[in-house]
């Protein structure tokens, strides 16, 4: 349902934060226009399970929203090792991992962030709730 209000077809980027277990956040993003579908864990897992998923669902999206039949094999499904996800090194910064790398991907800007950076990051993702935007200059 929570598509009705636009058409995903015609999006650059759709994030999806996918919570696991309720113990751990990841990130998957559906790249539209380039048909690929990445997987981002900090923990690195490879996701093989929320790709496929995704990639079902967007077939099911094109045949209920659009009527048309999407070949789900023509996106390719790239898991965390490929992407190089930043890791994290305690149990606990998951959600800072996640949200960085949904901001950073939303913006364009390489994953190039670390377990070293979450204070200075946690931070900023304060300011942003605050000021309704994050400032990555430093």
């Amino acid at each position: 349902r929570w598509s009705r209000k636009f058409d995903i077809f015609e999006m650059d980027k759709v994030v999806f934060p996918i919570n696991i277990r309720n113990s751990h956040w990841t990130l998957a993003v559906l790249f539209v226009q380039e048909k690929r579908i990445c997987y981002y864990d900090s923990m690195n897992g490879n996701g093989d399970r929320y790709l496929t998923a995704l990639r079902c669902w967007l077939v099911d999206e094109a045949q209920n929203k659009k009527q048309m039949n999407l070949d789900g094999q023509e996106y390719t499904l790239i898991g965390s090792v490929e992407n190089n996800v930043p890791q994290q090194n305690n149990g606990s910064d998951c959600g800072v991992f996640t949200i960085m790398a949904a901001d950073f991907l939303s913006e364009d800007i390489p994953l190039k962030y670390s377990q070293r950076y979450m204070p200075m990051l946690r931070n900023k993702i304060g300011a942003a709730i605050l000021n309704t935007r994050v400032n990555y200059s430093v």
